[in-house]
């Protein structure tokens, strides 16, 4: 009777399991039109850019897919003061500290709806990248953790808010309207804002990105595989290892 009783734990475990990995997940990029599904707890980077040649920001967010009536607790936690928002509703964690808020799904509006969950906006800016004049000095690392009380589903993930806009390409010169990839970083210096493309090699476009001045971005989230860039004047190819 014991081994029945086990067997039907796992089982349950099993589902509910299941269940969690059907509704609740992490996702990672720019907009809600081009993301990239995180698997549970993994890392990935927002590097700190100059935006309008003047301000260093974190463009990529994380965002958060559930089904529409879930009750979540969501945790944040990080080695620097970071501000956190979640559709309208903001709170600060500092070094740390964990900050935690609970919600239902159902009480923000529908970002994207994707089969059975809806997808929300995370946004997670740090202090010494948001809308800064001065450029950072040090990375920031912020730890996501959402408690599902629907599917029991206990995920996490990570951001890594990189401080250096050159990643390592600091001798890398560029001049006006060049665009050259190294080692995962894609350096640009454009004389006016414009739209650039990133496509796999069988054409379907793999992100997007809104440049201008001189800059650079992290192309550490993309898949392995070939890719090609452009921005209807500049073209080349790349590839993640």
């Amino acid at each position: 009777m014991k081994k029945i009783f086990t067997l039907m734990a796992v089982a349950a475990a099993t589902l509910s399991m299941s269940a969690a990995d059907e509704v609740t997940k992490f996702f990672f990029g720019e907009n809600v039109n081009d993301l990239k599904e995180l698997s549970n707890g993994q890392a990935v980077e927002a590097p700190c850019e100059v935006i309008d040649d003047f301000f260093y920001t974190q463009s990529s967010q994380l965002w958060l897919g559930a089904m529409k009536n879930e009750d979540m607790d969501l945790t944040v936690t990080s080695d620097a003061k970071v501000s956190v928002c979640f559709w309208d509703s903001c709170g600060d964690a500092v070094p740390g500290v964990p900050f935690t808020k609970s919600f239902l799904m159902g009480d923000y509006g529908v970002q994207k709806s994707e089969g059975d969950y809806m997808i929300m906006d995370l946004q997670i800016h740090s202090a010494n990248c948001n809308y800064s004049e001065t450029k950072p000095t040090d990375d920031v690392t912020v730890t996501v953790e959402v408690y599902d009380y629907t599917t029991e589903a206990e995920l996490s993930a990570t951001v890594i808010m990189l401080a250096s806009t050159e990643n390592g390409i600091a001798s890398v010169v560029l001049n006006k309207d060049e665009i050259k990839v190294t080692d995962n970083i894609m350096a640009y210096s454009v004389s006016k804002a414009t739209k650039l493309s990133v496509y796999g090699i069988t054409g379907r476009l793999a992100a997007k990105y809104s440049i201008s001045g001189a800059g650079t971005i992290s192309l550490n989230n993309l898949p392995k595989g070939v890719y090609i860039y452009t921005d209807g004047t500049h073209k080349g190819k790349f590839i993640i290892k």
